[in-house]
């Protein structure tokens, strides 16, 4: 026999139900409690004030953010802008006019860099080469002009001339080291293009060691460039390249017409040494022999049939000098000088460096097969043929 007792089951239902109902409105109280502390202490529970406390922690016990910021430009410009002038000149220019010529004066602007606290200035030859008038203005306003400007000489060959203006209190600008250089380092050009005063423009150094051609004739270059994307226009010729720093690495040179970006500065140890020699003679001295010479490449070589593995050909003698005095011939072929052999133009230059004006240098020829020796006395290599020869 089953019994069943409904009573007893549906009075046990109920109870559970009550006490869950009860239970869940003590955890709800007792969630409320530790999370805002109500109502005891309204505001922040247990739990809030653990999980800020955590929070803080993880914070504390964080790497510090590293901010990586550009170079300061604007100190460059604070630290060496007050030494780079505007150098404005006049020259007179002759112009053939029909059947006539006239004569008239033209205004040529530049720019510079106060390097000596008495008052020397780098800039370049091209700038003042043909002036008649040189007068210079620095960024706080003061003008010299007259007698309180003197150009104490230039440089045609490596386009560096020296000024000397007459101030007290002048504005100095630092110089670097161009040996140091690397490609990438930031560059900083400071100058007056176009005749907006001191404007300043920045990039990178693009290449080190550049070439610029400056005769194709006689095959003279300019050596050992520093090539900036940092805009460079007319104007800016003769003004300071700076690194980070505010240090002066180069003096800006020459452009490439056509291009954009591409700019070439000389470097600034080799700007310091050259005017070193102008500050005290007022020139370069450079030996001279005369002559003008061309690499026998293998191919020419080969074609010619010329019995050599290298040398300079001799492509060219300019009348009455060392070269022709001592009997060199155009077609002859420099194979040795000073005891040296001569394989390249490089060769030629290197032996060059350690001669002095006045020594008499013994040289070995190839002519027509055959060998033969000359002794050529040394000179100076005359200040008119290096204007001719750079002639802008």
């Amino acid at each position: 026999m089953r019994h069943v007792y409904y009573g007893s089951r549906g009075r046990s239902f109920f109870s559970y139900l009550i006490v869950g109902l009860i239970g869940a409105l003590l955890g709800s109280a007792i969630l409320l409690w530790l999370l805002t502390g109500y109502p005891f202490d309204g505001g922040e529970g247990i739990l809030i004030k653990l999980l800020q406390e955590d929070l803080k922690n993880n914070e504390e016990e964080s790497p510090p953010q590293i901010i990586v910021k550009g170079p300061d430009i604007v100190s460059v410009v604070e630290k060496a802008g007050p030494a780079v002038v505007m150098i404005t000149t006049t020259e007179r220019r002759t112009i053939d006019f029909f059947f006539d010529t006239v004569v008239e004066q033209v205004q040529g602007l530049g720019s510079g860099v106060i390097f000596d606290e008495r008052g020397y200035i780098l800039t370049n030859n091209h700038v003042v080469a043909e002036a008649i008038a040189i007068a210079v203005v620095l960024p706080d306003g003061r003008e010299f002009a007259g007698d309180d400007v003197q150009l104490v000489g230039r440089d045609p060959l490596t386009d560096l001339a020296v000024l000397k203006i007459t101030g007290e209190d002048l504005p100095v600008a630092v110089l670097g080291d161009s040996d140091a250089l690397s490609v990438g380092e930031v560059a900083v050009a400071i100058g007056n293009p176009y005749g907006l005063d001191h404007t300043v423009t920045s990039g990178i150094i693009s290449a080190l060691g550049r070439p610029l051609l400056m005769n194709e004739e006689y095959g003279i270059i300019l050596r050992d460039l520093i090539q900036t994307d940092a805009p460079i226009n007319p104007g800016n010729s003769g003004g300071p390249l700076l690194n980070d720093r505010a240090e002066v690495i180069g003096i800006n040179t020459a452009i490439i017409g056509g291009a954009q970006s591409i700019g070439f500065a000389l470097p600034i140890n080799k700007a310091e040494d050259i005017a070193g020699e102008i500050m005290e003679r007022g020139r370069v001295v450079r030996p001279w022999l005369g002559l003008v010479g061309v690499e026998l490449t293998q191919e020419i070589l080969r074609e010619g049939k010329i019995p050599l593995t290298g040398g300079v050909g001799v492509k060219e003698v300019l009348p009455e000098s060392p070269a022709d005095k001592g009997g060199i011939q155009p077609g002859d072929i420099i194979i040795a000088m000073a005891g040296k052999t001569i394989g390249s133009i490089d060769d030629l230059k290197e032996v060059l460096k350690d001669i002095n004006v006045g020594d008499e240098i013994h040289i070995l020829l190839l002519r027509d097969g055959q060998e033969m020796e000359t002794t050529v006395k040394v000179h100076e290599m005359p200040f008119s043929l290096m204007d001719a020869l750079t002639k802008q």
